[in-house]
């Protein structure tokens, strides 16, 4: 029965039960220079690889070999949390995010 509720979670692409989203983007704000992180999704497509988007609000002064920086630390982060796909949207400060349903 237990492959029953993996599947239909899969199917649902419903956030991995070892991974908590708020902490995660706590983890991040905390450890790497973000000013917010939100719109985040998280799901598995065959139960053992995570995969991730989200949008990250920087500094509106960033340079890009800083973002370059920012993305390749995040994706070492994810990447230690078993999250092997990461698609990272670059916000800046002053930007409105487009995006339905976006909230931070």
């Amino acid at each position: 029965m237990k492959n029953v509720k993996q599947v239909v979670d899969i199917i649902l692409e419903k956030t991995p039960d070892n991974i908590d989203i708020d902490n995660l983007k706590a983890e991040l704000e905390k450890e790497i220079n973000i000013k917010e992180i939100h719109h985040v999704h998280i799901w598995s497509m065959n139960g053992e690889s995570n995969y991730l988007t989200m949008h990250v609000v920087i500094d509106n002064n960033e340079t890009r070999e800083n973002i370059i920086k920012l993305k390749r630390e995040i994706k070492k982060h994810l990447h230690e949390k078993n999250i092997n796909h990461a698609t990272i949207e670059i916000e800046y400060e002053e930007e409105k995010c487009n995006s339905t349903n976006c909230e931070p």
